[in-house]
């Protein structure tokens, strides 16, 4: 094989059970030495066509296929799982929902329900988030294991978008910690000025945060009281997508 016909074979084999390979494994259904399967798989890792898990070392389809319009899966279709939920949170909070992804050390709008009402927020798929600033954003990354929160804050320099931005790194560890204790991240107008946002973690059947949903809109609406109202909604919005993948608490 030659080097496009070995990313090819890569890419395929891990859109297959267990969606998740080791290097030795890949190397040994393969038949190629180990050096030049770590190569290729470095250069997929650098433009996110393949993950690789921190803990286990094993490597599994990138993010950036789902926005090419490829199959992003472990089992299912993530917007076969997640769209319904999506339109029932839309009709509850009556406020635009969106679905993020991770990619790198950024949070990527993969797709959005856009609310009706005049006055919304409507958000560009595709858009990167930065790990500093709105609600999914920054809920990506405090899910991320500590070493590379770390790494990410101090290779970082984080601009000031409103007045409400967050760019020290002390604060930002804190408003990680603070995310993951309770499960959700908010965002006040952090990106945007006028601008909240809800979001909570998906998971996967690992338990491992690998997407979120968020509602986002005009602070004339989403005031403190409804904030509080649709915080459950959105947990429990994610929890319907987790459970469809597989997750049990």
């Amino acid at each position: 094989m030659n080097s496009t016909e070995k990313i090819t074979w890569i890419l395929k084999r891990l859109g297959e059970p267990p969606y998740e390979m080791g290097l030795s494994e890949l190397a040994k259904e393969m038949g190629y030495g180990r050096s030049g399967i770590f190569k290729i798989l470095g250069v997929l890792l650098s433009e996110n066509f393949v993950n690789q898990d921190p803990e286990t070392r094993k490597y599994s389809l990138g993010p950036v296929l789902f926005r090419l319009g490829n199959i992003y899966k472990t089992e299912k279709n993530l917007l076969e799982i997640a769209e319904p939920v999506m339109r029932e949170l839309l009709e509850i909070s009556g406020e635009s929902v969106g679905l993020c992804i991770r990619e790198g050390d950024n949070a990527v709008l993969a797709h959005q329900i856009v609310s009706d009402q005049p006055l919304r927020f409507e958000g560009k798929v595709g858009t990167r988030l930065a790990p500093n600033r709105g609600a999914q954003g920054k809920l990506m990354t405090a899910y991320e294991p500590d070493e590379r929160i770390r790494d990410v804050l101090a290779s970082t320099r984080f601009d000031k978008r409103t007045p409400y931005t967050l760019t020290e790194p002390d604060e930002l560890l804190h408003e990680y910690e603070k995310i993951r204790s309770r499960g959700y991240s908010l965002s006040d107008e952090e990106s945007f000025p006028g601008i909240r946002a809800i979001a909570a973690p998906i998971k996967n059947r690992h338990g491992k945060v690998w997407a979120s949903i968020a509602i986002a809109g005009p602070t004339v609406r989403l005031t403190d009281e409804r904030i509080q109202e649709l915080i459950p909604e959105v947990i429990q919005a994610a929890w319907k997508i987790s459970e469809g993948f597989g997750y049990k608490e």
